[in-house]
Parts: C-alpha cells; sequence; structure tokens
C-alpha cells in the first residue's frame, strides 16, 4: 500500500493519532512540509526564518514553508499570502515537484508512462504546461482511465502519497550503484604496468664462475703407446722369381 510506504518513510504522518485520512484534501502547508522532509530539512535552521506571508502562523509547516520560499521551491499566492489552508490542485502538484527537482539539480529518468498525452491538455494552465509534461515523462504524474490529466482537481492525501512515494523512489534509483555486468564472473585483477615479479640477481662483470684448473708448464698428457706395445704387421710371404 502507498500510503503505508510513505508512513513509514516518515514523509507522512497521521491527521490524528490513530487517523490517516486518505480521502482528506492535501493543501499547500501540506504540500511543503512533505517535500521538506524528502529534502532532510533541518526545521531547528529555518524556525526564526521571516517570511514575508502574513497568514503563515506558527504551525508544524512554519519552517518548511521558510525552507520552500528562501530556496525558491515554493512562491506566494500574493506578495503577502502563501494560503498554507488552501487545497492543492494536480496542476500545482506537478509545479511543486519540477521546481524541487530543479532546486536540487536532478533530471529523473524516462519512464514507461502509459500515458503519452492528455485529452483535456487545453484545461492546463500555461504556467503548468511544462511541470505536467516533466512529470509525466517520468512517471510522477499518470492520467486515469480516460486519458484525461484533471490538472484543475484537487488532490487527496492518498494520491499525493502515490506521488511522492513515486518521486522518492526515482530519486533513490539513481543513487543505487550500476550493477555487474557479469556479477557470477570475478574479475581478474588489473595487471601492473611492470608485473611485480622476483628480479633475477644481477650479473657481476665478470661472472662468477669456478675456473679452469692452470695448465702445468708441460701438459699433463697421457703417454702414446710405445712400438713394442703394438705389435708390427707380419711381412708378406713372397715367393722367388724364377730367372726367365
Amino acid at each position: 500500500n502507498q500510503v503505508y510506504a510513505a508512513y513509514d518513510r516518515k514523509l507522512f504522518y497521521g491527521s490524528s493519532d490513530e487517523e490517516f485520512s486518505p480521502l482528506g484534501s492535501m493543501t499547500r502547508g501540506m504540500m511543503i512540509a512533505v517535500l521538506g522532509r524528502l529534502a532532510g530539512v533541518d526545521i531547528k535552521e529555518y524556525e526564526n526564518v521571516t517570511t514575508p506571508f502574513t497568514d503563515v502562523l506558527k504551525d508544524y509547516y512554519t519552517p518548511y514553508i521558510a525552507w520552500a520560499y528562501s530556496t525558491g521551491v515554493a512562491a506566494g499566492t500574493s506578495d503577502t499570502t502563501f494560503e498554507p489552508n488552501r487545497s492543492v490542485t494536480r496542476e500545482q502538484a506537478a509545479a511543486f515537484f519540477a521546481r524541487y527537482l530543479n532546486y536540487i539539480g536532478v533530471k529523473l529518468p524516462d519512464c514507461d508512462n502509459p500515458t503519452i498525452s492528455y485529452t483535456d491538455v487545453a484545461s492546463i494552465s500555461p504556467y503548468a504546461v511544462p511541470s505536467i509534461q516533466e512529470m509525466t515523462r517520468c512517471g510522477i504524474l499518470v492520467g486515469d482511465d480516460t486519458g484525461t490529466c484533471r490538472p484543475k482537481a484537487y488532490i487527496i492525501r492518498a494520491e499525493a502519497a502515490t506521488m511522492f512515494l513515486r518521486l522518492a523512489n526515482g530519486l533513490d534509483a539513481l543513487e543505487e550503484p550500476e550493477p555487474d555486468p557479469d556479477p557470477s564472473v570475478e574479475p581478474s585483477p588489473e595487471p601492473s604496468t611492470e608485473p611485480s615479479v622476483t628480479p633475477s640477481p644481477e650479473p657481476s662483470t665478470e661472472p662468477s664462475v669456478t675456473p679452469s684448473p692452470e695448465p702445468s708448464a708441460k701438459p699433463s698428457a697421457a703417454p702414446s703407446p710405445t712400438p713394442s706395445e703394438t705389435p708390427a704387421p707380419a711381412s708378406p710371404s713372397v715367393s722367388p722369381t724364377k730367372a726367365a
């Protein structure tokens, strides 16, 4: 359930200790407070920040409105009024989201939003057209079953919780590391420019070898066998020649 998920992320709180009021109206003060929680605003830093809005009295949303006004996320309905208890329309919600993403410098990726264009686009206020186009592109804003945007319709708390959760999940996805292309294979370590091996010892200028024994003055050679040791071949027997 989107409402429970948004509540678990501490973006929304109940309208009382026991009720969430999912069908209740989403007001401008509520909208800015949830945006501030999503941004992780430290309300202590804005408790004493003043705004020109005479109708913003001390309430839970007061420091969040000071944050939104000082950062450009939200503007007043006039120079001196903010109308924090005024209900928010769908096109106003889209404008709030677009200003917030611009403030944090993030462009969400395209999504598979089935609503490519709206049949009631002519009823969108000119100021809200870029915001609705951008929020539709990234899937924060989705048309109904008939393909209409209903830009002037007021959003209820359950609908706002769904939109905020889509925004939070989209931002979370941008922070996740890219998966390993092949996580089942552990990559081999990168070889260093010069592999680390045990180097062979440097040869000395004259290689260290075992020297041959110095020859004696007269080489000690094995003596040749004496003639007596080798018998001479027998003289051939020649028959005397008769005189002619």
